[in-house]
């Protein structure tokens, strides 16, 4: 699904967009994950991230102005009161934003112990927050910068 949605995207937004990456526990093989998909892509300077605006909206994405996003723009796919298929995150290219995303999810692709971990944490917080999607987001943080920080330790 990935991989379609992401030719689509480039197609989409050709000359916007420098890369698009699948994030998310959708791009973790043998983790339990939403049946939505992940994505980040880059641009070469935030405000860029204007020009996809209407192109998105044409394939079906929905763009969600929140103030806390601030080095990021958020858009979904999925009408409202339907399921959402697809997030899509565009951040500026070359920050830390997108290496500290694909660092957390290649070391879960590659490391059973901490992939283990991040399930049962994942579990535990869509219990505790199953109608507070910001908490559970922010309550995964601690386990996430964690990981990271070993990675940069090694």
């Amino acid at each position: 699904m990935y991989e379609k949605e992401a030719q689509t995207l480039k197609e989409t937004l050709d000359g916007v967009v420098i890369d698009i990456h699948h994030i998310g526990s959708t791009a973790v093989p043998n983790l339990a994950a939403k049946p939505i998909i992940d994505m980040i892509a880059t641009v070469p300077r935030l405000p860029d991230f204007e020009k996809c605006i209407e192109p998105l909206e044409d394939i079906g994405y929905i763009y969600t102005a929140y103030p806390p996003n601030g080095n990021r723009r958020f858009f979904r796919k999925g009408k409202p009161g339907e399921q959402r298929t697809h997030h899509l995150h565009i951040v500026e290219h070359d920050t830390k934003t997108v290496e500290e995303r694909l660092i957390f999810r290649d070391i879960l692709r590659n490391n059973p112990k901490a992939r283990e971990a991040y399930f049962h944490l994942k579990i535990e917080l869509a219990k505790e927050f199953k109608y507070a999607r910001t908490m559970y987001s922010e309550a995964k943080s601690d386990l996430i910068n964690s990981v990271l920080d070993g990675a940069r330790n090694v």
